[in-house]
């Protein structure tokens, strides 16, 4: 049917009108697409470019933080762990590394220090020299240079370069007092800090306060203990020394500046108050003495007037005897 033939017709077109455009209104539509396209490209170089940037930010950021974590790495491991006390080396375990099952840890006092933590890596004078560790008195020495104190001054015998190690250690109430080095071949009694040489002119002093069991306790004692404890003073001046004590202590640094100029003020306000009654106490010999002086010489004086009138009296009498 013609009417069904023009139906179909019409439904196939895309547009049943289409639009028809000059050659200006294509130029005005090429150049108002022509901006965006261009706008567009340069957005995707831009987007490209920080792309790489971003890329070769994160590489370096990888790199440094590769750095970083290698040396924070390092630090942590050169970091002790929370738990390394539970895991650090015994004296005990240093000994068998180095000597083996030949040495004979059956003292009292070896089992005691093997137990101990190791605080310092054993240093031998000659590396060369055999030390024998079947001695008891050996084994002691070695245990307790690994986990006795170092000190300030050493003995005479270590600082002649006696001994098998380096280090002047002391153990506090083992090995008779005596350094490891003394104490090593039984030889203790020849150190300056044995406990038969009462005549040591100085005592051992401990270099560092270490974790060891074998620090010298009488220094601490002697640090810890209040100022008035130590001087056998009333009980009412012991609290006042220890109360002044903590109140310095809790000072600033301007306050206890303040403080000893203070002092320094009354102590020259003491010194010229002693000085003053030095001076009136003088004063007081002199005028006695002047007194005491004065009256010497009035007695004496005195004394030789009676002396005068007696003899003119014996002379007058002696005439008088005379004319009769």
């Amino acid at each position: 049917m013609p009417g069904e033939k023009k139906q179909r017709g019409t439904g196939s077109r895309a547009e049943p009108y289409p639009v028809r455009t000059s050659s200006r209104i294509r130029a005005a539509r090429n150049a108002s697409e022509q901006p965006e396209k261009k706008h567009s490209d340069e957005a995707k170089e831009v987007k490209k470019v920080d792309d790489e940037d971003v890329d070769e930010e994160i590489y370096r950021d990888s790199l440094q933080v590769s750095v970083t974590s290698s040396g924070a790495l390092q630090s942590y491991r050169a970091m002790p762990s929370p738990d390394h006390d539970k895991t650090e080396v015994t004296a005990g375990e240093i000994a068998l590394q180095t000597y083996g099952v030949g040495i004979k840890i059956d003292s009292v006092l070896c089992k005691k220090l093997s137990v101990e933590p190791a605080l310092r890596e054993v240093k031998q004078r000659r590396p060369d020299m055999y030390l024998n560790m079947t001695r008891r008195s050996n084994v002691e020495a070695f245990l307790g240079q690994l986990t006795g104190v170092s000190v300030v001054r050493p003995c005479k015998n270590c600082n002649k370069g006696h001994g098998p190690w380096n280090e002047c250690i002391i153990y506090d109430g083992q090995m008779c007092g005596s350094c490891t080095n003394c104490w090593f071949n039984a030889s203790g009694s020849r150190c300056t800090f044995h406990e038969s040489n009462q005549t040591s002119i100085y005592e051992p002093t401990p270099r560092y306060n270490p974790r060891s069991a074998g620090n010298p306790t009488q220094h601490q004692q002697i640090e810890q203990a209040p100022v008035a404890t130590t001087l056998n003073l009333p009980p009412s001046t012991t609290n006042m020394i220890n109360a002044v004590v903590a109140d310095a202590v809790g000072m600033s640094q301007r306050e206890r500046i303040m403080a000893r100029v203070e002092d320094s003020a009354r102590q020259l306000g003491m010194h010229i108050a002693e000085l003053r009654e030095y001076a009136e106490a003088a004063a007081v010999e002199r005028e006695a003495d002047t007194e005491r002086s004065g009256m010497t010489t009035q007695n004496s004086s005195s004394d030789g007037t009676m002396e005068n009138a007696e003899a003119a009296s014996e002379g007058s009498d002696a005439a008088e005897s005379e004319v009769d």
